[in-house]
């Protein structure tokens, strides 16, 4: 059974789904075992299942999504059970909502400083959350594979 990182955004619309599906693209280039799946904890009635500048921006890393893309999730708690490690993307405004939350002992939580992610122009935004995904692949891979010279990313 695959590990799972949990990408936890507020709307579950565009950072945290960019993550999740070039998380799960690397991963799966990397044969890490691990999974992402992604859930907001505000939902939000959206025309388009998935933002389309997250959609152009997987599209330009050549990463190709399902034809029928989910719309976004509500974090449930048994998503933060489930998970391995819990990645917070717009960290602080979820850090504090997240200390009273059950399921989190011993996970490993990481922080990620994307506020108010619908502001940060795409040119911006999508190179800098790739750029933190990678640096978590790398350090996956190197928990599964100790010796630098095997990787890849």
């Amino acid at each position: 059974m695959k590990n799972k990182i949990l990408f936890l955004g507020v709307t579950n619309h565009c950072a945290s789904r960019f993550a999740e599906v070039i998380f799960n693209h690397l991963a799966g280039e990397q044969l890490l075992n691990y999974h992402s799946c992604s859930r907001g904890i505000q939902i939000q009635h959206q025309p388009d299942p998935i933002d389309p500048r997250t959609t152009n921006a997987l599209i330009a890393r050549g990463v190709l999504m399902t034809a029928n893309p989910r719309h976004p999730q509500a974090l449930q708690p048994g998503d933060l059970r489930e998970s391995d490690y819990i990645v917070l993307i717009s960290g602080q405004e979820l850090s504090h909502r997240l200390d009273r939350a059950r399921g989190i002992e011993g996970k490993q939580i990481l922080t990620w400083e994307f506020n108010q992610v619908d502001t940060i122009p795409a040119h911006a935004l999508y190179p800098a959350l790739e750029a933190e995904v990678f640096l978590l692949i790398r350090r996956l891979h190197l928990q599964q594979h100790p010796y630098p010279d095997r990787i890849t990313a």
